[in-house]
């Protein structure tokens, strides 16, 4: 899994949210519907409320439960080395170009080296966490 930690984080809480809002919404159903639901546990009131909300919040809970899995997942920081050779009227678009598709990731390290065609070579150290993959792959 190449997502990084602060955007399960970020997903985590998402669900979370949307979890805790239908949580309501079954406490809200099921007060409503209280007297029937005690009289008959067998009645079309309580198959309303678990068809509702049954399927949902099962789903909600497994998609919840993968998302705080995979945050436990121990991280490393992998570190690629991106190039960009262009000329001086074009260097910095082309190195901005290239750093915006490689969002998520840090920039480390610049190095600008002028080649003997007159252009120039940009090595680009990125770095970004990511999750370990199970067994050291």
């Amino acid at each position: 899994m190449t997502a990084p930690p602060k955007d399960v984080q970020r997903a985590l809480g998402v669900l979370q949210e949307v979890y805790g809002t239908l949580v309501e919404r079954l406490t809200e159903a099921v007060i409503q519907d209280e007297d029937t639901l005690r009289d008959s546990q067998y009645s079309f009131a309580y198959q309303e409320v678990e068809d509702r909300f049954g399927p949902r919040i099962i789903n909600l809970s497994h998609l919840i439960n993968a998302l705080q899995n995979a945050a436990g997942r121990p991280t490393v920081e992998e570190t690629r080395v991106e190039t960009v050779i262009a000329s001086a009227e074009n260097l910095a678009e082309e190195v901005n170009r290239r750093l915006r598709t490689l969002r998520g990731s840090s920039l480390r390290s610049l190095d600008v080296q002028k080649l003997e065609d007159g252009n120039f070579l940009v090595l680009l150290v990125m770095t970004r966490t990511v999750y370990a993959r199970p067994g050291g792959r």
